[in-house]
């Protein structure tokens, strides 16, 4: 029983994240989770991402974000920047958005200046 709440404990934002994407309509493994913890990357941006990206009708995976996040990329300026290009229209896809965001470019900004940098 010690062990279960220890493990319980450790594991409860985990728990919590996996939570909320399933109530969000996120398919997504709570081993996938834990995995990621033991990680560089955040998985709490990577969840965030996931469910802002959802709500805005953008197809992208955990698998994406996270090799995304691996290879550097800022999540947040990911997400936040190809939401703002959806809603004006623009459709910056992940790639672009990754090449955006390696040369230190607020993706948000660009597509609010209209594409330029």
């Amino acid at each position: 029983v010690i062990i279960f709440v220890v493990l319980l404990l450790v594991f409860a934002r985990q728990l919590l994240l996996w939570l909320s994407a399933k109530t969000n309509g996120i398919s997504v493994s709570l081993i996938k989770i834990i995995r990621i913890k033991f990680s560089s990357v955040s998985t709490d941006d990577l969840i965030r991402g996931l469910i802002l990206c959802k709500k805005a009708n953008i197809n992208l995976t955990l698998d994406e974000l996270y090799n995304a996040a691996i290879a550097g990329a800022n999540i947040q300026n990911i997400v936040l920047g190809m939401v703002a290009a959806d809603q004006a229209g623009m459709h910056i896809q992940l790639n672009k958005a990754i090449e955006l965001d390696k040369r230190d470019i607020n993706i948000f900004q660009y597509v609010k200046s209209g594409g330029k940098s």
